[in-house]
């Protein structure tokens, strides 16, 4: 006999600018050995150029597709085969947390309080479920809710099914997918000589999928790697302001998350005994946060008055991010390659 009660513990994730990362982060976070692997990745990120619109990406591999140590797998269903053979998707969702996986679905969000899109328009988007309450009748999970930050919240039994079964897309699509997330106890080692590998490809501005050519896709359109996504961004921001193509907070965002991720990381391996880089790094990468906190603002605030004199702004304190990122990675280099 189900509980009437069972809420499986959550890590805050160091990345939340996407779920497919957050989601996962947030539960192989909850041991040691997971945020040795967190910290001993993320370093690089590559920019697509779509043409209208760009999109930022960490360069590593997805949980929904590939193993990561701390979880084992991850299981995919259908959204068709629970429609079809459970009696109801909060049905589906209380077994699975019994057996402590964590739901990784997607819901309609025009179904969802709190969301920008409830009542107002149709939009798939992804909640990871991680515990029930059956006397208040709700759901725990952690998603993208007001201002589209990532939080824990509860939803209605009710609110929930309605919104999972309501939802229309079309037979081949990502979000007809539900994934099943569970804690395992693999190993890892953090690896410092493998961030300084990806943070010489990042500083380089070189390609990281030619390490395995397995990862090594065709490419339908133009690619920014490393440090160069900084080159890539001026230019797709002068096209704006010709009326080009549009640049939203998105790759802004992240730019600032990865620096903030870089400093816990220096953070986190001297605390931990692994490496301890010179204070003038450590000061000069929290600069380089700084900056990059004061870029996602002025983007903010062209998208609240659309006064292109913020764009030309961004334009030119992004090549002052450049320059200090730059120097502040060949300093890191020359100190490992010298202390080891």
């Amino acid at each position: 006999m189900m509980a009437a009660r069972r809420i499986l513990p959550l890590a805050v994730p160091e990345i939340v600018s996407y779920p497919h990362i957050s989601y996962a982060m947030s539960v192989l976070s909850l041991a040691p050995e997971g945020v040795d692997w967190v910290f001993s990745n993320y370093v690089q990120l590559c920019m697509l150029d779509h043409g209208s619109t760009v999109e930022m990406r960490y360069f590593i591999p997805n949980a929904d597709l590939f193993h990561f140590p701390g979880l084992f797998g991850t299981q995919r269903i259908s959204r068709d085969w629970i429609l079809h053979y459970c009696p109801s998707f909060r049905d589906f969702v209380r077994y699975s947390i019994d057996k402590e996986f964590y739901v990784w679905t997607f819901v309609d969000e025009y179904y969802i309080p709190g969301t920008r899109s409830y009542r107002n328009q149709s939009l798939e988007h992804a909640i990871m479920i991680h515990g029930y309450d059956d006397d208040n009748r709700e759901f725990h999970i952690s998603g993208y809710m007001e201002s589209q930050r990532y939080k824990q919240s509860t939803i209605p039994y009710d609110t929930v099914e309605q919104a999972f079964t309501e939802m229309q897309l079309p037979p081949i699509h990502f979000a007809n997918n539900t994934h099943l997330l569970k804690r395992s106890p693999n190993a890892y080692e953090f690896k410092p000589d493998w961030i300084m590998e990806q943070l010489a490809d990042y500083g380089g501005a070189r390609p990281s999928d030619v390490r395995m050519e397995i990862f090594e896709e065709r490419k339908e359109c133009p690619y920014y790697w490393g440090i160069g996504v900084i080159d890539g961004l001026q230019e797709k921001l002068r096209q704006q302001l010709r009326g080009e193509s549009f640049v939203d907070h998105r790759p802004f965002f992240i730019l600032h998350e990865h620096k903030k991720t870089m400093n816990n990381r220096l953070a986190y391996m001297a605390d931990k005994g692994h490496f301890e880089f010179s204070q003038e790094i450590r000061d000069g990468y929290k600069e380089i946060e700084a900056k990059a906190q004061t870029i996602f603002n002025l983007e903010l605030k062209y998208l609240m008055t659309r006064d292109n004199r913020f764009l030309t702004q961004i334009i030119e304190r992004l090549d002052g991010l450049k320059e200090a990122e730059s120097r502040t990675i060949g300093q890191m280099m020359e100190q490992y390659d010298r202390d080891n």
